[in-house]
């Protein structure tokens, strides 16, 4: 009998790859709608200062975490380990490489921003102080994907685009929508989705069938697959926000404003393929089948 292409939620693979493609739309298009609203409220100036202090957290999140996200999916859809050990286990590596990170950015951020940009390294420094947490998120999200737990990863996929759109208009309307805050208010819808994930890899429960006994050396493995693999994620990073990084040290404020609206527009068809990708990589490791 040939294998059936059906993942753990009994639904045939291509149906969950649409909906985890159409799910991680919602991203850009909460930008395009988020846009206006910050474009009224902040103007192109302070929307380029708002980009340039928070693009060095985004880009470090994936940089710092050395491979380690795809290697958590690795580890629980292709060994079979328990995901709540190995999340801990890729935290124990990641926390670490976070607060490395974060150090290292604290001290080079004057000499990085260019001299327009100067204004804005004292939120660049408050908001990298959050980047520990952020790289625990998206370890998260590979972790529930390992899982194939879809649903989970769609509706937060999902909830931390519209939870950061809803704090904009509510700070647009309060008249509270600033650089600072706008900038914050993204980073903690960040990591409430992330709590939305935790409760979902924690309430996880195995198949004891399913579950391999832990692997010794698991967080070697997990270092050792990760730094495999981390230079094709480096290479997926350049085409996605690597660019918004390195013009915070060649453009003015103004300048990086209009790029970051234009560049929204772009990212709606990378960030669906990007989604599916995610969904056949944790299918191809869970199942041993050529098909």
């Amino acid at each position: 009998m040939k294998p059936q292409a059906v993942p753990a939620t009994g639904r045939p693979l291509a149906r969950t790859a649409a909906f985890t493609a159409l799910s991680n739309i919602a991203l850009p298009l909460t930008s395009l709608i988020s846009g206006p609203i910050l474009a009224h409220a902040l103007g192109p100036d302070q929307r380029g200062q708002m980009a340039a202090a928070v693009a060095p957290a985004f880009v470090l999140m994936f940089i710092a975490n050395m491979g380690l996200p795809e290697a958590t999916t690795f580890a629980i859809a292709k060994l079979r380990q328990d995901p709540r050990v190995v999340f801990l286990r890729a935290i124990s590596v990641s926390i670490p490489l976070g607060i490395v990170a974060a150090t290292i950015f604290w001290f080079v951020a004057p000499h990085f921003f260019s001299a327009e940009m100067q204004k804005v390294v004292p939120l660049a420094r408050t908001i990298i102080f959050l980047l520990p947490l952020l790289m625990m998120v998206i370890i998260l999200r590979f972790a529930v994907n390992g899982m194939r737990n879809y649903r989970a990863v769609n509706t937060e996929r999902v909830l931390t685009p519209m939870l950061r759109l809803l704090a904009f208009v509510v700070l647009a309307v309060t008249s509270l929508l600033t650089v600072r805050t706008a900038a914050l208010w993204q980073m903690v819808a960040t990591i409430v989705g992330g709590c939305f994930l935790f409760i979902a890899l924690w309430r996880f429960r195995p198949d004891p069938a399913e579950i391999q006994p832990t692997a010794p050396h698991l967080t070697r493995t997990l270092t050792v697959y990760g730094a495999k693999g981390w230079g094709a994620g480096l290479g997926n990073l350049v085409n996605w926000r690597l660019d918004q990084l390195v013009l915070v040290a060649l453009v003015s404020p103004l300048q990086l404003g209009y790029y970051v609206v234009a560049v929204h527009f772009s990212e709606i068809p990378s960030t669906a393929i990007n989604a599916v990708r995610n969904v056949l990589f944790a299918e191809a490791a869970h199942r041993n089948s050529p098909e």
